[in-house]
């Protein structure tokens, strides 16, 4: 739905944000007042029709954790903040080990009125990441076992493996049919640092064991291609 919500004027020229520029409705030169003789410039009048929807904004690993804290509070803002710096941490551990390139803080984000920020790792020499985690400003944690494309978290039994671990953190109790899904719960049980500490358990658990060799994508509904930001959410 769109309304007219009136009219903005320069006396010269008119700049507006990139988001106002499918909203312009009219743009003209008034004349009115250089014809009555009370002024030699005519203001350029520009008719905006804004839509009452909210408007996308592409978020970042900077904006992502404030916009949590601002729609779920304090608790949740730390919890993705903890998040972010658990993979900055766990990417320099894993370079100071033999296994070199891997890259953990890309942390890809939607664009979207209500963000999402995934966990992800990215091989060197692999087109595809191995998917973890997603965090949603609905204030859902989603595990994506659907884009685990890489074994040994490419199979119902490797899942069913972290699936057990995840339902032993208070809180969390993800359905064992989900495992070709993308099963969520509620980001307020990672509010609690034991319960944090177990499901960094978990993250530590993927990075440590992922094979980074192409599997066959058969357990994750068909061949896909790596979007760059995340899989569509569902």
């Amino acid at each position: 739905m769109a309304s007219r919500t009136g009219r903005i004027v320069r006396s010269s020229s008119f700049t507006g944000s990139e988001s106002l520029r499918d909203e312009v409705e009219s743009v003209y030169v008034d004349q009115e007042a250089v014809t009555r003789g009370l002024s030699d410039h005519a203001p350029l009048v520009v008719d905006l029709l804004l839509s009452r929807r909210p408007a996308e904004r592409q978020w970042d690993r900077d904006t992502v954790p404030a916009e949590f804290g601002r729609l779920l509070g304090a608790e949740a803002q730390l919890a993705v903040e903890r998040l972010i710096a658990w993979a900055d941490d766990k990417e320099r551990r894993v370079a100071e080990s033999d296994r070199k390139g891997v890259v953990l803080t890309r942390l890809p984000c939607s664009k979207s009125v209500v963000p999402e920020m995934w966990l992800q790792i990215d091989y060197p020499g692999e087109r595809l990441p191995m998917y973890t985690i997603s965090v949603r400003g609905t204030g859902r944690v989603a595990v994506q076992f659907q884009y685990m494309l890489y074994p040994p978290f490419d199979t119902d039994e490797g899942r069913a493996a972290l699936l057990s671990q995840l339902n032993e953190i208070e809180g969390i109790a993800l359905a064992p049919g989900r495992l070709r899904g993308r099963p969520d719960f509620d980001i307020r049980a990672l509010v609690k640092p034991s319960a944090f500490a177990q499901f960094v358990d978990v993250l530590e658990r993927i990075v440590d064991q992922t094979i980074p060799a192409r599997a066959t994508p058969a357990m994750g509904g068909g061949e896909i291609d790596d979007p760059g930001v995340g899989p569509t959410s569902a």
